[in-house]
């Protein structure tokens, strides 16, 4: 998956909410944002909102304000819609760490895990999560908030705020960092 952070400049009243779109076509019609996804409502003074995309495309973002619930659609562009599409794709394959070690050091009580990064030049982050009970499920750990995130490079984590006695499972996924491209 990747990540759209959509952001705008609020309207001068400070009650007003925003409601946040995304379609596949230019929402620059009462037609076209009929057919658009809201993917959600921010309250006044945030301006900004974070879209998880899991599926390559072109994107058209919109974004209106809502004042006493009720919605101003005004489309102008480059105000209140994109007119150029965000394009993701998703060529590059599944990436995976490889050698992926660890062990407990009694001295530090902390356990290390050490991996090396595939050979790609994507640019990416490793999300590395922790439980106390097996991470069989994806689902499971995405869920979640990850336990630390490492940069493309560093291929080694210290984990030292573990408790003796207990039985840890890591698991370590890839997140891209995708860099939207303006058609």
């Amino acid at each position: 998956s990747s990540e759209v952070r959509v952001t705008w400049m609020d309207i001068e009243d400070s009650t007003a909410q925003y409601h946040i779109y995304r379609h596949t076509e230019p929402i620059e019609s009462e037609a076209a944002l009929g057919k658009a996804k809201l993917l959600g409502t921010v309250k006044a003074g945030v301006q900004q909102f974070l879209d998880v995309l899991d599926t390559p495309g072109h994107y058209y973002y919109g974004v209106f304000s809502v004042l006493a619930s009720q919605e101003y659609r005004v489309f102008m562009v480059d105000q209140s819609y994109a007119a150029n599409p965000l394009i993701f794709s998703l060529k590059s394959p599944d990436l995976y760490v490889a050698n992926l070690k660890f062990f407990y050091n009694r001295i530090l009580r902390s356990v290390f895990l050490r991996w090396n990064d595939p050979d790609s030049k994507d640019v990416f982050d490793i999300l590395l999560y922790r439980s106390l009970t097996p991470l069989e499920a994806l689902d499971k750990v995405t869920n979640r908030e990850p336990l630390a995130v490492v940069a493309k490079g560093e291929e080694s984590y210290q984990d030292s705020s573990i408790a003796p006695g207990n039985s840890y499972h890591y698991a370590l996924i890839i997140k891209r960092k995708f860099s939207p491209s303006l058609e």
